[in-house]
């Protein structure tokens, strides 16, 4: 059955700079490592994709609708549908002393934000700094080559899915999701509950179910503190050693 916009998929993909077949992006851990793009707190699995939402380049997001799950694929995706073309306006110079007000300690090649938005450092002389706005693969040809592994069906497996793209390095099976009727509850992992982005998670997790499960008006999150005693035998050792 072919995709269509609005499907939920896991996508497994490895993609490359056609000009120069540098690999900047990849579900694979093993293709990582050998590109020597591994990051050891990196998730390496196939990833949430819906279908026409703008969560990949959307030359990729066109190719999938004409893909089946399963099915090995390769396309070429141009500027214009990846990320986006180079635009020299977008190229500032900016006295190093205004960075270093904002604390800001600019490097060559450094990737940094700068009044909300990201900026790549490309040179620095005479205390002037210049500054690209561009995205760092802007004008470049893509390279692609993926798998759609699954589409999801169910309303349960879809709002796991939602929530673990949001919290990758937490397993599923921790998390405990019910929905009902309108409303989807979830119990949060107790390891989770000390995680200082919770309140930003759950509102962004709370804005993706309602936006994109269908029905679901209500989100209720269940918090479990559990009270492990201290071992007497412990206690009794610290009392005789104080």
């Amino acid at each position: 059955m072919p995709i269509k916009k609005g499907d939920f998929i896991l996508l497994d993909y490895t993609a490359k700079i056609k000009e120069t077949d540098e690999l900047f992006d990849t579900t694979d851990a093993e293709v990582a490592k050998k590109s020597g793009i591994f990051q050891e707190k990196g998730v390496y699995e196939p990833v949430l994709v819906i279908v026409g939402e703008g969560w990949v380049v959307p030359g990729l997001d066109k190719e999938l609708v004409k893909s089946e799950v399963g099915e090995r694929k390769s396309v070429e995706v141009p500027p214009a549908e990846g990320f986006g073309e180079r635009d020299q306006n977008r190229v500032k110079i900016v006295p190093e002393r205004e960075l270093l007000k904002q604390k800001i300690r600019p490097e060559v090649g450094q990737r940094l934000e700068v009044n909300g938005q990201l900026a790549t450092v490309r040179s620095i002389n005479a205390g002037r700094v210049q500054l690209d706005f561009n995205h760092p693969y802007s004008g470049k040809t893509l390279s692609y080559e993926f798998e759609i592994k699954k589409v999801l069906s169910e309303p349960s497996e879809k709002a796991l899915e939602l929530v673990h793209r949001l919290a990758p390095a937490v397993k599923r099976e921790e998390f405990k999701i019910n929905i009902d009727d309108n409303t989807v509850k979830i119990d949060v992992p107790e390891g989770l509950l000390y995680w200082e982005a919770l309140q930003s998670f759950k509102i962004r997790l709370v804005r993706d179910l309602i936006k994109y499960l269908d029905k679901i008006e209500t989100v209720i999150f269940t918090e479990k503190f559990t009270y492990k005693p201290r071992n007497e035998e412990s206690d009794k050792e610290e009392v005789v050693n104080a």
